[in-house]
């Protein structure tokens, strides 16, 4: 519910000054009670983006695409009792997001993120919602 810090790594090729494809892998470890439960998760996505307006200074532009959701649960301590649990989903997103050059060779982007996720069993669907928003920014290099 509370919002959270991810690190990753991604890469961006343009097809044409306006359609670009990007790949991103990112890792996030979160603790709990304690530190007697740690979660990892490590979200995978695959990306079409369109440019809208590739001749400006500030590009915005829009796009979508699939991602494997890896998730896992670690309790220790006075949680062990509660076992250890992985989940991998899959699920799609939307992006809507703008660039802009910082300096020849570089630049910087930000870009909104709805991630909808499709939990694999019906109990897993039933315990709320897995979707969420996820807010990127980056630097390119050798654009």
């Amino acid at each position: 519910d509370d919002g959270t810090w991810f690190a990753g790594l991604g890469a961006r090729l343009y097809f044409l000054r306006f359609l670009a494809a990007e790949a991103s892998v990112s890792f996030h470890k979160s603790e709990f009670n304690h530190g007697d439960t740690d979660i990892w998760q490590i979200p995978v996505q695959l990306s079409a983006l369109l440019i809208i307006l590739p001749s400006l200074p500030i590009r915005p532009y829009i796009g979508g695409g699939v991602g494997w959701y890896y998730t896992s649960v670690e309790n220790s301590g006075a949680f062990s009792a509660f076992g250890d649990e992985t989940t991998n989903w899959f699920g799609g997103h939307v992006i809507a997001g703008a660039e802009v050059r910082a300096s020849s060779g570089f630049m910087l982007f930000r870009d909104f993120r709805y991630i909808f996720i499709d939990p694999e069993s019906d109990i897993e669907r039933q315990s709320g919602n897995p979707d969420y928003w996820q807010i990127t920014l980056g630097l390119l290099f050798g654009y």
